[in-house]
């Protein structure tokens, strides 16, 4: 990087975003974006949607705002589930997954 006259890399954040930048074209991120916002529970365990999209998001390098990620989770989920959050009126991620997390369990 020195011998390109350029800035060294100092963090794992950083390694990563040049990685991406390189490696990872934007039609590949656009694909995934798509594939995370369909995503949905279907007749699959809430466990496995639940990992499925924890992959997405380390996958999409998501560092939106926290609401976006909330109603992609929550439009995924199967209608019992998702209405128990609107009623509930849950505003992060982590609530979320441990309401239907606890729902799923009784």
């Amino acid at each position: 990087m020195r011998l390109r006259n350029q800035e060294t890399i100092k963090t794992w954040d950083e390694m990563k975003l040049k990685f991406q930048e390189k490696y990872l074209p934007v039609s590949s991120k656009k694909y995934l974006l798509d594939q995370w916002q369909h995503l949905t529970q279907g007749n699959r365990p809430l466990s496995k949607y639940i990992k499925m999209f924890d992959q997405f998001l380390v996958r999409c390098n998501e560092d939106e705002f926290d609401v976006i990620v909330l109603s992609i989770f929550h439009s995924g989920l199967k209608d019992e589930l998702s209405h128990e959050l609107i009623v509930r009126d849950v505003s992060t991620l982590e609530k979320a997954i441990q309401i239907v997390q606890d729902l799923d369990q009784s």
